[in-house]
């Protein structure tokens, strides 16, 4: 006797081929760099594929802007990086002087919020040319990629392509 599964597809839904998944997965990750670029910075989760991060990477470099990626590590905390090196060698040892003075302050109420939260933050320089914001809070990560976009818009010459600012 042979069993009849379709009670249980009708449970699940359609099953998907590996093609169908593989297509779909496609399709989310050009989606995601799509936004990625058109914000100026890239939002990965712990479940996120490289190949977001780094066709994001590749673009930055392409076009003379800092890579900026927000990590989301879990649902309370991010961590948010600005690689520099992207902006190619003289930009990027022009730039990093710039941004540095003008980090504290930008940082400091993000920083300041995530201590209320008895997190433990930090700006701290990993490189010289990679500065990371480490455990602020999850709901304040994607403002502080904003403010950071809007730093090096303030701070990279005008005659380069500069990052957009993220639509309202």
């Amino acid at each position: 006797m042979t069993r009849d599964f379709s009670d249980v597809q009708d449970q699940c839904g359609p099953y998907k081929t590996k093609a169908e998944s593989k297509k779909q997965r496609r399709e989310q990750n050009k989606q995601m760099i799509a936004q990625a670029r058109q914000r100026g910075y890239v939002v990965v989760h712990p479940d996120s594929v490289s190949v977001v991060k780094d066709a994001f990477r590749h673009w930055c470099k392409e076009q003379c802007r800092p890579y900026i990626c927000v990590e989301m590590l879990t649902a309370q905390l991010a961590r948010v990086f600005v690689d520099l090196k992207t902006l190619g060698t003289w930009l990027e040892m022009m730039a990093a002087p710039r941004i540095q003075p003008r980090l504290d302050t930008l940082a400091e109420p993000y920083l300041s919020r995530s201590r209320t939260q008895q997190y433990q933050p930090r700006l701290r320089w990993a490189s010289p040319h990679v500065v990371i914001l480490e455990e602020v809070l999850a709901e304040d990560a994607e403002l502080a990629a904003q403010d950071l976009v809007a730093l090096a818009l303030e701070i990279l010459p005008t005659n380069v392509p500069q990052p957009f600012l993220p639509q309202s």
